[in-house]
């Protein structure tokens, strides 16, 4: 059983047994089907936006890792961090964000704003471009950064930045 608590919705989920497992991997490829015996192909997908319930699975856990690391909004800024080129380069896109984090760190120092954690989110907007959802925590209330300074340190497009004060499910 796992009890979550988001705001003021509770949710409860109860499961009786765990499942049997019906399949047996075979290889990267085949499965057989234990209750009939059959060997069946793998349906692989092109990548993990193809399939819906990974896809669900995923938002539902960043959903869970979001409202059990933040309990106060204020302590917290949204950040969305856009290319101004057409990124298709996935690793690029994470070896930027490194460098960014960086760089952001040493800002807050130099500002002398106490440091702060992340969770980010890669996604990939609908003409193929990446781009990235970050939240900032604090252990404290966040302070204000002007979105032109935090353009800044990205260093290579555009950014959003928004508080999450009044927000009662940030999960979400």
């Amino acid at each position: 059983m796992t009890v979550k608590r988001c705001g003021n919705v509770i949710e409860v989920r109860y499961m009786r047994s765990t499942p049997c497992a019906v399949i047996e991997k075979v290889n990267a490829d085949l499965y057989v089907d234990k209750r009939t015996g059959e060997v069946k192909e793998f349906c692989h997908s092109a990548n993990r936006a193809d399939s819906k319930a990974s896809v669900a699975q995923s938002l539902r856990k960043l959903r869970d890792l979001i409202n059990a690391n933040l309990t106060a909004p204020e302590t917290a800024l949204w950040v969305t961090l856009t290319y101004k080129e057409n990124m298709r380069d996935e690793r690029r896109v994470y070896e930027d964000f490194r460098r960014f984090w960086q760089r952001f760190r040493y800002y807050l120092k130099k500002h002398e704003y106490r440091p702060a954690e992340y969770i980010t989110a890669a996604e990939p907007q609908g003409r193929g471009a990446w781009h990235l959802h970050c939240l900032f925590l604090f252990p404290e209330k966040a302070p204000y950064i002007p979105n032109a300074d935090m353009a800044r340190i990205l260093g290579h497009g555009f950014t959003k930045t928004k508080g999450l004060q009044g927000i009662d499910n940030p999960g979400l």
